[in-house]
């Protein structure tokens, strides 16, 4: 249920924005997912806090107002700063997907590569909003967005931003305290070099899955950025490259002149520790290898079980050969739904406009780039584990053989060799390996099952079908739905009272379509017509039905409300019917108006 915050600030936007839901709030701000009503479009609201005071205000405005005039790809565009009331916020688009610090708090740290290639994203913005002599101040993964379907990274909230030169020593200290730079906690002037602290610190985050420093009270972490050194990136986390651990412990640095000059020059060194510049992965290429990847752990455990099942029936086929033909139907069957899916994401490939050799193409190139960074960092020791791992597995696939027919599964020195065998597998295979899952991908692609699986899914290519998300829906059916959940939530006796809702929902729903498909015939006519006075006719109509649209979604934002309201006890049944009765006549005087209409445009055809 929202809070009374919610309930006020959706009021005082009402007929502007419909507020769907919170996104997230930190010390100063909330974030609210909202639907601008003009427009129809999804955007976030960041809110300032009321209890912040008049000068944390006057500050939230100047600072958004100054950061609004960026513009580049890589940055989260602010669309409009405004006050309301008590409130003051500014609209930014609503990017779907995720933050890098959900992404790691849900998945654990990143790999190298997909790392640098947020980290120089993010490197690349800052150094244009430095060109244009802004510092963010607040650089953190939770303000680091990853857009689902371009997968490009995006740099938020520089609500708390400053304009070079404009800051004062002993000013407000502002910012996160795991990812803030000494100078920012000393409450000294901020340069480009302190929002590089910042991403440095977050480079080392998202790398190893923890902070720099990891305290209980953001007093103790603001502490150790003063006064202590961060243990080594990897010493915490093993597997980055030391060319890379070099310029995150760089960027750590307390002396700011040792630190990188620049945001160009941060993602300038975070390019060459990868060895070469990596090529750009193609959208839908890379989104094939995501899902893929992401779906490895419920294949290996689907793999297991359907193992499993087939070596009983392999058992029992010893002493009744006809299962054999169990077998061969089982595995058909268990095999089908795999290769369904594998095949509607290689047709989907096919849609993006690629073809088989792309996804060889960035296959090998992943590999390359992961062998040559091994090289570099872990070439001691590389041989003899290489020689290990390889009589590892034949001794573990030999004693197997050995085992599993003659001791009828009772442990003994061949199971125990063979447990020893397959735990070196296990973890030598991920220090000796490098790159060789995805060669071994590149070669199945390229091969024979690959061209066979490209020619099959590429006979046809399924029609994709839109998203039946609520955020798809138009801003009148997604107030609709709401309004009805929260009707049919209600105890028995309030549905009871308020039974005409839903058929007044449904009404203002309907209204509000018809308002929007005769603007769009407007539209048409506009660009169409030739005659200035008809053209002039024609804006006089559009503005007029936009105004009828925005008066039908107020009044049902204004039901949805006060049922909110309802739910938390500030309002009444009663108040809530005499709103369905201000909504009913409404309906009523739009649809004799739009009869109306109808019937004039009939009587001149």
């Amino acid at each position: 249920m929202p809070d009374s915050l919610f309930l006020d600030l959706q009021s005082s936007l009402l007929g502007r924005y419909s507020i769907e839901r919170e996104l997230g709030r930190g010390g100063t701000g909330i974030v609210f997912l909202a639907r601008e009503v003009t427009l129809d479009r999804l955007v976030a609201l960041k809110v300032l806090l009321p209890a912040q005071g008049p000068a944390a205000r006057v500050r939230f405005l100047e600072e958004a107002r100054t950061a609004a005039r960026l513009s580049h790809p890589n940055i989260v565009p602010i669309l409009a700063v405004e006050e309301c009331g008590a409130f003051v916020f500014f609209t930014m688009p609503y990017i779907t997907g995720g933050t890098v610090g959900e992404r790691v708090r849900n998945r654990g740290p990143l790999h190298p590569l997909e790392a640098v290639r947020i980290l120089r994203d993010v490197a690349w913005a800052l150094e244009y909003s430095h060109g244009q002599g802004v510092i963010h101040r607040d650089i953190k993964p939770d303000n680091i967005l990853l857009e689902r379907d371009s997968q490009r990274t995006l740099v938020a909230d520089f609500g708390i931003a400053a304009v070079s030169g404009m800051q004062r020593p002993g000013q407000e200290v502002v910012g996160t305290p795991a990812f803030m730079s000494p100078e920012q906690i000393r409450g000294e002037p901020s340069d480009v070099r302190s929002d590089l602290y910042s991403l440095a610190a977050v480079s080392y985050y998202i790398l190893s899955g923890q902070a720099p420093f990891e305290a209980a009270t953001a007093e103790a972490q603001l502490l150790a950025h003063l006064n202590q050194t961060p243990r080594p990136i990897q010493d915490v986390a093993a597997h980055v490259p030391a060319s890379l651990a070099e310029v995150v412990m760089n960027g750590l640095s307390k002396d700011v002149n040792r630190r990188p000059p620049s945001a160009a020059v941060f993602a300038e060194a975070l390019s060459e520790c990868l060895g070469e510049e990596q090529r750009p992965v193609p959208v839908a290429v890379g989104r094939f290898l995501t899902q893929v990847r992401e779906s490895r752990p419920a294949v290996l455990l689907y793999a297991t079980v359907v193992s499993l099942l087939l070596f009983i029936q392999l058992v029992l086929a010893i002493k009744e050969p006809l299962r054999l033909l169990n077998i061969l139907v089982l595995g058909s069957l268990f095999a089908l739904p795999p290769l369904v899916i594998l095949l509607a994401r290689v047709r989907s490939l096919i849609a993006g406009g690629h073809d088989r050799l792309d996804l060889v193409q960035v296959l090998n190139a992943a590999a390359d780039r992961e062998e040559h960074n091994f090289r570099r960092t872990q070439v001691k020791g590389l041989q003899w584990k290489r020689v290990a791992l390889r009589w590892s597995a034949i001794v573990a696939l030999a004693s197997g053989l050995v085992w599993l027919p003659s001791t009828r599964f009772a442990p003994g020195p061949l199971f125990i060799l063979n447990l020893v065998s397959v735990a070196c597998v296990v973890v030598l295979g991920d220090q000796v390996q490098a790159g060789s899952r995805e060669r071994r991908r590149a070669r199945l692609w390229d091969g024979p099952i690959g061209r066979w699986l490209f020619r099959i899914a590429g006979l046809t290519v399924w029609r994709r079908q839109s998203s039946s998300q609520a955020g798809d829906h138009r801003t009148e059916v997604a107030l609709g739905l709401s309004a009805v959940a929260l009707f049919e939530r209600l105890p028995r006796t309030a549905r009871r009272e308020l039974g005409e809702l839903p058929r007044i929902v449904a009404r203002l729903e309907a209204d509000a379509k018809r308002a929007r498909q005769r603007r769009a015939e407007l539209r048409q006519l506009h660009a169409a017509c030739a005659d200035t006075d008809m053209k002039v006719k024609l804006t006089r109509a559009e503005e007029s039905l936009v105004r009828r649209y925005t008066d039908v979604v107020t009044a049902l934002e204004s039901i949805r409300l006060n049922l909110l309201r309802l739910h938390v006890g500030t309002t009444t049944v009663e108040g809530l019917t005499t709103d369905l009765g201000n909504a009913e006549e409404l309906a009523n005087r739009l649809g004799s108006l739009a009869d109306a209409q109808d019937e004039v445009e009939r009587l001149s055809a």
